[in-house]
């Protein structure tokens, strides 16, 4: 299942290892809702104008 968050109108693909959490707690993606502040990662690379996420930390 391929997956993206939208942040500031810019869409972004998550890696399916992408760690997904709420300070040092797992959670599930679902849990990720609009309007809720997230920080993220990338991997490093990207392809076009594509950046792949590695890690969404939500605040707690």
């Amino acid at each position: 299942m391929e997956r993206s968050i939208e942040i500031d109108g810019v869409k972004h693909r998550l890696l399916p290892i992408a760690q997904l959490r709420k300070g040092s707690s797992p959670v599930q993606f679902s849990d990720i809702t609009v309007g809720k502040q997230v920080k993220i990662w990338f991997a490093g690379y990207d392809f076009g104008n594509e950046k792949f996420v590695t890690k969404v930390v939500m605040d707690s």
